[in-house]
């Protein structure tokens, strides 16, 4: 399976892949049978550059339109379910951690998000720093 895409992250999950595509928004791959992978659904919000699975939501970093929440409870039918934009954008990773997601933005710095409802996200953090690009965890 060959897809034409500006690929930046993938998560998976079970027998799912969750792709973060900068042309084509979020892709879902089924890889029940890992020897013939196959998309089996595509939600557009975005050029998509990070993601983080949480329940039946994929949280994605978006360069042109912050944090989109998709519902994947039918992976094959993903769907915006919900958005975060502090009035910025260019936000490159995300981290989710229990009821929080962290998401780095490129010119305003760490965000940090209350996402306990997902259809409601929350911002409860800033922390100012320039430039940043990438986050992670241990």
């Amino acid at each position: 399976m060959i897809i034409a895409c500006r690929s930046w992250s993938t998560v998976a999950r079970d027998t799912l892949v969750f792709h973060a595509d900068h042309t084509g928004g979020l892709r879902i791959i089924s890889i029940s049978d890992p020897e013939n992978p196959a998309e089996i659904g595509q939600c557009p919000v975005g050029k998509v550059k990070d993601v983080a699975v949480r329940g039946n939501y994929v949280y994605t970093a978006t360069y042109d339109s912050a944090v989109q929440i998709i519902d994947i409870s039918d992976p094959s039918l993903p769907a915006k379910a919900a958005s975060y934009n502090p009035g910025f954008n260019r936000t490159y990773r995300i981290i989710q951690h229990n009821d929080l997601a962290f998401v780095a933005c490129y010119s305003n710095g760490l965000l940090v998000l209350d996402i306990s409802d997902p259809l409601h996200p929350q911002e409860i953090g800033l922390y100012e720093i320039e430039k940043i690009f990438r986050i992670g965890c241990l």
